[in-house]
Protein backbone atom coordinates (compact mmCIF):
# COMPACT_ATOMS: atom_id res chain seq x y z
CA UNK A 1 0.00 0.00 0.00
CA UNK A 2 1.44 3.42 -1.14
CA UNK A 3 1.95 6.40 1.70
CA UNK A 4 -1.37 7.88 0.11
CA UNK A 5 -3.32 5.44 0.49
CA UNK A 6 -2.49 4.18 3.63
CA UNK A 7 -2.74 7.64 5.18
CA UNK A 8 -5.93 8.25 4.13
CA UNK A 9 -6.49 4.02 5.45
CA UNK A 10 -5.02 5.75 9.07
CA UNK A 11 -7.36 8.31 8.97
CA UNK A 12 -4.37 11.11 8.32
CA UNK A 13 -4.90 14.11 6.47
CA UNK A 14 -4.00 13.82 2.57
CA UNK A 15 -4.01 16.98 0.57
CA UNK A 16 -1.09 18.64 -1.13
CA UNK A 17 -0.44 21.63 1.06
CA UNK A 18 -1.48 23.94 -1.70
CA UNK A 19 -5.00 23.07 -0.94
CA UNK A 20 -5.03 23.43 2.81
CA UNK A 21 -6.78 26.11 3.56
CA UNK A 22 -4.93 26.11 6.93
CA UNK A 23 -1.49 26.63 5.03
CA UNK A 24 -3.02 29.00 2.33
CA UNK A 25 -3.66 31.09 5.24
CA UNK A 26 -0.20 30.40 7.01
CA UNK A 27 1.37 32.01 3.40
CA UNK A 28 -1.26 35.21 3.59
CA UNK A 29 -0.09 35.96 7.42
CA UNK A 30 3.70 35.75 6.61
CA UNK A 31 3.07 38.60 3.45
CA UNK A 32 0.99 40.56 6.14
CA UNK A 33 3.72 40.47 8.96
CA UNK A 34 6.38 41.26 6.80
CA UNK A 35 4.37 44.48 5.06
CA UNK A 36 3.23 45.44 8.63
CA UNK A 37 7.33 45.08 9.57
CA UNK A 38 8.02 46.98 6.51
CA UNK A 39 5.32 49.80 7.14
CA UNK A 40 6.60 50.34 10.81
CA UNK A 41 10.25 50.46 9.59
CA UNK A 42 8.99 53.05 6.94
CA UNK A 43 7.07 54.85 9.62
CA UNK A 44 10.38 55.33 11.72
CA UNK A 45 12.65 56.42 9.18
CA UNK A 46 10.06 58.67 7.27
CA UNK A 47 9.93 61.08 10.14
CA UNK A 48 7.49 63.52 8.12
CA UNK A 49 4.84 60.67 6.75
CA UNK A 50 4.92 58.72 9.78
CA UNK A 51 1.34 58.88 10.47
CA UNK A 52 0.54 58.01 6.59
CA UNK A 53 3.04 54.80 7.35
CA UNK A 54 1.81 54.05 10.88
CA UNK A 55 -1.83 53.87 10.02
CA UNK A 56 -1.11 51.41 7.02
CA UNK A 57 1.00 49.34 9.70
CA UNK A 58 -2.54 49.36 12.02
CA UNK A 59 -5.00 48.50 9.21
CA UNK A 60 -1.79 45.48 7.97
CA UNK A 61 -1.91 44.40 11.62
CA UNK A 62 -5.79 43.83 11.75
CA UNK A 63 -5.24 41.89 8.83
CA UNK A 64 -2.62 39.84 10.42
CA UNK A 65 -4.96 39.70 13.77
CA UNK A 66 -8.14 37.87 11.45
CA UNK A 67 -5.44 35.74 9.36
CA UNK A 68 -4.25 34.36 12.64
CA UNK A 69 -7.86 33.96 13.87
CA UNK A 70 -8.68 31.79 10.84
CA UNK A 71 -6.29 29.40 11.20
CA UNK A 72 -7.91 28.00 14.58
CA UNK A 73 -11.00 28.32 12.33
CA UNK A 74 -10.20 25.33 9.96
CA UNK A 75 -8.80 22.19 10.02
CA UNK A 76 -5.79 21.60 8.65
CA UNK A 77 -5.87 18.65 5.94
CA UNK A 78 -2.47 18.59 5.23
CA UNK A 79 1.13 17.56 7.55
CA UNK A 80 2.01 21.01 7.00
CA UNK A 81 -1.38 22.33 7.80
CA UNK A 82 -0.96 20.50 10.99
CA UNK A 83 2.49 22.08 11.36
CA UNK A 84 1.16 25.40 10.96
CA UNK A 85 -1.64 24.67 13.77
CA UNK A 86 1.04 23.47 16.02
CA UNK A 87 3.02 26.43 15.92
CA UNK A 88 -0.31 28.60 16.25
CA UNK A 89 -0.90 27.05 19.04
CA UNK A 90 2.87 27.71 20.52
CA UNK A 91 1.73 31.46 19.45
CA UNK A 92 -1.44 31.44 21.54
CA UNK A 93 0.33 29.68 24.76
CA UNK A 94 2.83 32.36 24.40
CA UNK A 95 -0.90 34.93 24.72
CA UNK A 96 -1.69 32.88 27.79
CA UNK A 97 1.25 33.25 29.52
CA UNK A 98 1.48 36.47 29.29
CA UNK A 99 -2.17 37.25 30.45
CA UNK A 100 -1.49 34.89 33.30
CA UNK A 101 1.53 36.77 34.21
CA UNK A 102 -0.40 40.32 33.68
CA UNK A 103 -3.60 39.29 35.83
CA UNK A 104 -1.10 38.61 38.97
CA UNK A 105 -2.42 35.73 40.62
CA UNK A 106 -1.12 34.87 44.11
CA UNK A 107 2.66 32.99 43.63
CA UNK A 108 1.26 29.23 43.65
CA UNK A 109 -1.36 29.66 40.87
CA UNK A 110 1.46 31.97 38.80
CA UNK A 111 4.05 28.83 38.97
CA UNK A 112 1.50 26.15 38.46
CA UNK A 113 0.15 28.35 35.22
CA UNK A 114 4.05 28.92 34.31
CA UNK A 115 4.81 25.20 34.82
CA UNK A 116 2.12 23.44 32.75
CA UNK A 117 2.94 26.47 29.38
CA UNK A 118 6.62 25.49 29.96
CA UNK A 119 4.93 21.90 29.60
CA UNK A 120 2.50 22.40 26.98
CA UNK A 121 5.61 24.23 24.89
CA UNK A 122 7.24 21.08 25.08
CA UNK A 123 4.51 18.76 24.22
CA UNK A 124 3.91 21.26 21.26
CA UNK A 125 7.73 22.01 20.03
CA UNK A 126 8.06 18.35 20.20
CA UNK A 127 4.61 17.46 17.59
CA UNK A 128 6.08 20.69 14.99
CA UNK A 129 9.71 18.91 14.90
CA UNK A 130 8.17 15.62 14.26
CA UNK A 131 5.43 17.25 11.15
CA UNK A 132 8.04 19.57 9.98
CA UNK A 133 10.69 16.42 9.37
CA UNK A 134 7.88 14.23 8.10
CA UNK A 135 6.73 16.88 5.18
CA UNK A 136 10.48 18.57 5.14
CA UNK A 137 9.20 21.59 5.59
CA UNK A 138 10.17 24.57 8.44
CA UNK A 139 7.45 26.74 9.40
CA UNK A 140 10.05 29.85 9.27
CA UNK A 141 10.32 29.52 5.53
CA UNK A 142 7.05 30.85 5.39
CA UNK A 143 8.34 34.35 7.48
CA UNK A 144 5.72 34.27 10.23
CA UNK A 145 7.43 36.53 12.74
CA UNK A 146 5.94 33.99 15.67
CA UNK A 147 7.25 30.99 13.68
CA UNK A 148 10.93 32.59 13.30
CA UNK A 149 12.40 32.00 15.91
CA UNK A 150 14.25 28.60 16.90
CA UNK A 151 15.59 30.34 19.97
CA UNK A 152 12.70 29.75 22.05
CA UNK A 153 12.43 25.92 22.09
CA UNK A 154 12.84 23.84 25.13
CA UNK A 155 14.22 20.92 22.88
CA UNK A 156 17.28 23.45 21.85
CA UNK A 157 20.46 23.67 23.79
CA UNK A 158 21.83 26.68 25.10
CA UNK A 159 24.47 27.45 22.96
CA UNK A 160 22.49 26.59 20.05
CA UNK A 161 20.24 29.17 21.33
CA UNK A 162 22.55 32.06 21.22
CA UNK A 163 23.71 30.72 18.01
CA UNK A 164 20.13 31.04 16.85
CA UNK A 165 19.24 34.53 18.78
CA UNK A 166 22.29 36.07 17.15
CA UNK A 167 21.59 34.60 13.06
CA UNK A 168 18.06 36.37 13.37
CA UNK A 169 19.85 39.36 15.11
CA UNK A 170 17.61 39.29 18.67
CA UNK A 171 19.06 40.69 21.33
CA UNK A 172 18.92 39.07 25.17
CA UNK A 173 16.56 42.00 26.51
CA UNK A 174 14.65 41.15 23.05
CA UNK A 175 14.49 37.13 24.13
CA UNK A 176 13.78 37.85 27.94
CA UNK A 177 10.66 39.19 26.57
CA UNK A 178 9.69 36.51 25.01
CA UNK A 179 10.33 33.36 27.93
Amino acid sequence: MNAPVRAAAEGMPTKSPERDPVFDIAVQLGRAERSREELDLRAVRDRPNRYVFAGQAQNEQDRVDTLRAAISQHKATSLEGAAVQIAEALVVADFLNEWVREDALDGSEVSHAQRDYRALQRLLFSALDVVEAATGRKMADLGLQAFRNPSLSPWVQADDKLKAMNTVGLSNARYEERI
